[in-house]
C-alpha cells in the first residue's frame, strides 16, 4: 500500500493560517506576545470582530451590489457547511477528510472575500481612497 499524502496540504494550510494570524496579531494590532493580558485582548478582539461580522451578515443592505455580494456570502457559507458535513461523514478516511477540508478552505476564502466586498458596497463607494476597509 502506497502512502497517501493528502493531509500534507491541509497541514501546510493550517501552519500558514496560524502564522498569518500571528502576523496580524503582532503587526496590525500592535501587540507583543510577552505583554501581560495579550491573549485575553486577542480573544476579546476576535470575539468583537466575529460579532460585528455576524451583525453585518444580517443587517439591511443599502444597494443591489451589496445584496449580490451578501447572496454570494450566504451561498459560499452554505457550501462550506455541506462540505464540513461531508468531512464528518468521511471521518474514517483521513485522505477524504483532508480533501474535504481543502475544499472548505476555498469556500471560506470565497465567503470572506464576498463579505468584504459587501461591506465596501454598503458604503456606496468602490473608490479605495474613500473607503477604509482593511483587506
Amino acid at each position: 500500500r502506497r502512502p497517501n499524502f493528502a493531509a500534507l496540504p491541509a497541514g501546510a494550510a493550517l501552519l500558514t493560517g496560524a502564522s498569518s494570524f500571528g502576523g496580524w496579531w503582532y503587526g496590525a494590532r500592535g501587540w507583543d506576545a510577552p505583554k501581560s493580558g495579550a491573549v485575553g485582548a486577542m480573544v476579546a478582539d476576535a470575539v468583537g470582530i466575529l460579532s460585528e461580522t455576524l451583525a453585518g451578515c444580517f443587517s439591511r443592505v443599502s444597494n443591489v451590489g451589496a445584496a449580490a455580494y451578501l447572496a454570494v456570502t450566504y451561498f459560499a457559507s452554505y457550501l462550506t457547511l455541506v462540505r464540513v458535513r461531508m468531512a464528518i461523514a468521511a471521518r474514517r478516511d483521513p485522505s477524504a477528510v483532508a480533501a474535504q477540508l481543502l475544499i472548505v478552505s476555498t469556500y471560506l476564502l470565497v465567503a470572506s472575500t464576498a463579505y468584504t466586498l459587501k461591506d465596501v458596497a454598503d458604503r456606496n463607494s468602490l473608490d479605495p481612497l474613500e473607503v477604509a476597509t482593511f483587506v
